[in-house]
This record gives structure tokens, sequence and C-alpha cells, in this order.
């Protein structure tokens, strides 16, 4: 007992030594005004890590978002902002975060960069256990001038119970200084202990992000979605879109405004409809 306790009692003080060396990087965002019509939930505890990095790659470890979620983001229009409303891909693909995780990422070679993960016991977005799900991920990104190609997948593993795939696929190209391009394809898909298809989502997702002064960008992106349960007996096609505005006003404070608008249509039922407004500052420490 008492080897175990200075054993934690160490590595509580190695996390914290190596955290006052590493420089910290922080960012607010405070919506001045925001909303709604689909309500809104609890997301849970945020990134908090420890990170080693050399010449050998980067080690990271703690809550830590998920290499296939630095993927969506990356080929998200909207920047991985709050605005989920309308985004096909984004936030409804892949998982955000794990907790207790270890994720592994290579120097870059040829443009070429690829970063792992592994998590063990995890629990979802709102804390509840994922009954004892092991979490593994993958991510790569090949860059050559203007085009960038991004890959991630992630799965979970529920001890006798369910399974989850998740997999997406895409790419950014500027077409020129002031006009970017984005486009992705997700799948995730739900299998249960015995093999057989519970739960699968496909879709895409298309956006774009234009300069039209030095400090200001306007941002749009349109998707669509196909959700069904077991052998496809319950479908839901999805379709959503967004648009926004982004100022600058320092190399640190962004303004910005936000709207996204979706409609789900379920088999043998009415119409789902939603829309998500915000405007507020963002700012990064």
């Amino acid at each position: 007992m008492f080897f175990s306790s200075l054993l934690t009692c160490a590595k509580s003080l190695l996390a914290i030594a190596i955290a006052t060396t590493v420089p910290a990087i922080a960012s607010a965002q405070v919506t001045i005004f925001g909303a709604n019509s689909a309500g809104a939930t609890a997301q849970g505890v945020r990134k908090s890590t420890v990170s080693l990095g050399g010449g050998f790659g980067t080690i990271e470890a703690g809550r830590n978002y998920t290499p296939i979620f630095n993927v969506s983001c990356a080929l998200d229009a909207f920047r991985c902002s709050n605005i989920n409303v309308g985004k096909s891909i984004y936030s409804v693909i892949a998982t955000t975060r794990d907790s207790g995780q270890i994720q592994y990422t290579l120097p870059t070679m040829g443009g070429l960069s690829v970063s792992g993960s592994f998590a063990s016991n995890v629990t979802d977005e709102t804390g509840k256990p994922d009954v004892g799900a092991d979490a593994y991920g993958l991510s790569a990104v090949y860059s050559a001038g203007p085009l960038s190609l991004r890959a991630g997948w992630a799965q979970r593993k529920e001890k006798g119970a369910d399974e989850r795939t998740e997999v997406i696929v895409g790419g950014t190209y500027m077409v020129t200084k002031e006009l970017n391009v984005l486009v992705t394809y997700g799948n995730h898909q739900l299998d249960g202990s015995n093999g057989a298809q519970k739960a699968a989502r496909t879709g895409y997702q298309i956006g774009a992000q234009f300069m039209i002064s030095p400090n200001t960008e306007i941002t749009g992106q349109f998707g669509n979605r196909e959700d069904e349960t077991t052998s496809g007996s319950v479908k839901t096609k999805f379709m959503g879109y967004g648009l926004g505005v982004v100022q600058t006003l320092s190399k640190r404070t962004r303004l910005y405004a936000l709207w996204g608008s979706d409609e789900a249509k379920k088999t043998g039922s009415a119409t789902v409809e939603r829309n998500q407004l915000g405007v507020g500052i963002n700012h990064s420490f």
C-alpha cells in the first residue's frame, strides 16, 4: 500500500513538472447571442493532457481528442464551432474525446503525418460508462502544395457487447489564396456481439471558405446523410447546410456569426427541422 501510494505521488509530480515546462495554450469562446431550436446538452469534460515531444514525434496522455475527430475538425468549414446543426459529418460520425487516452504522432516525413491512439475502459461524452470499451484510433494526413488529404479510423469494442467503427476520409484544396474547398465522406456503423448490424450512418459534406478581405472570411457548407437501423428497416434521410462570417480583430481574437439549418425525414414519421444561430467572440491566450 505504501509503495503504491508513493508511485502514485511520483506520477503526479512528474505530470505537474511536464505541464509546467510546456507552454500552455488556452482558448476562450463567448457566445453573446445564441438561439437553437434543437435544444442543447452538456458536452462533458474538455481536453486535459500532458505531452512530450521531440525528434521522435509527440506522445500525449490524458483526456484527448481522438485522431479521427482531428480529421473531422480539419475538414469542417466552420472550424469545429459549436454550431452543429446543419452538419452531416462533423460531431456526428466521429467520437470527440477519450479519457485515459495515449496518443502518439510520428514526425512528418515527405508531407505525411500519422497518429495512433489507445484508451481502455472509456466513457462516452456524457460520462456514462461504455461497458468497459477499449478504444483504438488512427489518422493520416498527406499535404502537397495546395492539396491536403486526410483519413481517420476509430473502433470501440465493448466487452461482450457492441462494436462501433467510424471512418472519415476527405481533403481540402486551396483553389486560390482566398478560396479553400473542403470535401468529406463519413461512415459510422454499430454492430452487435453477434456481428449483426444494429445501426449505420453514411454521408458526405462539402464546404468552402472564402476571404473577401484580409480580415473577413465567409464560409458555407452543405451535406447529406442516411441513417438506418437493423437491416435498414427504419431509415432517416438528413440534409443540412450552413453559412457564416468570421471577422479577425487581431492575431488572437475573432468575431463570428454562424447559422445552421437541417431537416431529417424518418420512415413513418413527420419531418423534423432544426435551426441554430450563434454570434460571439473567440480569443486564444
